[in-house]
């Protein structure tokens, strides 16, 4: 009996994290976050490795031709692993992706400079997509099982990305629920008769 049991737990755990393998949190409307084990162990980096974590957004604000702007990232309750890559922010377009740099980043935080293909504008109904798969190398290592939350917002300027203010922003979703921990088993005792 306590081998099914086991089984099952070790299922109900397997099935809870694996709902986070293709989750995209939509970050405009707040959508469901995904959801993952309590029980696991999250102190290294690679614990939650191979799930792909991602987040979309419209792009916020439509721009002149051939001008640039800056999307920043801020986490909660995460920090980026090792290097920020370029890959991990991405804006389409009707004809051609935009452009994508990393400008600056720091603890819990990272600068895109975004900047469309030569002759063409970026607009506010494009959609940017956010790919942070949890525990690679250039993914996010949890700090605070208590939930992630993923804030976006978008510049004229790089200056005014680094140093945001309500005055300077373009678009600004908020903190947005991104990855929550919940338990994927708990415990009943029934008094023998």
């Amino acid at each position: 009996m306590s081998k099914f049991v086991m089984k099952s737990v070790a299922l109900a755990i397997g099935a809870l994290v694996a709902g986070g393998a293709f989750a995209q949190v939509n970050l405009d409307t707040g959508s469901t976050p995904v959801r993952y084990a309590a029980e696991r162990n999250v102190t290294g980096a690679t614990n939650l490795a191979g799930n792909a974590q991602t987040a979309t957004a419209a792009f916020g604000a439509s721009l002149g031709t051939d001008v640039a702007a800056y999307a920043r990232l801020d986490l909660g309750g995460a920090t980026f692993n090792g290097t920020v890559v370029d890959s991990m922010f991405s804006v389409n377009a009707s004809v051609n992706a935009a452009s994508v740099s990393v400008a600056q980043s720091g603890t819990g935080f990272v600068i895109f400079a975004v900047t469309p293909q030569l002759g063409a504008n970026l607009a506010g109904a494009n959609i940017a997509t956010i790919d942070t798969d949890i525990g690679t190398a250039t993914g996010l290592t949890v700090t605070d099982k208590s939930g992630v939350t993923l804030r976006y917002r978008l510049f004229e300027t790089l200056t005014a990305a680094a140093n945001p203010s309500a005055i300077n922003t373009l678009k600004d979703t908020g903190n947005v629920s991104y990855v929550t921990f919940s338990n994927a088993f708990s415990t009943a005792v029934t008094t023998a008769t």
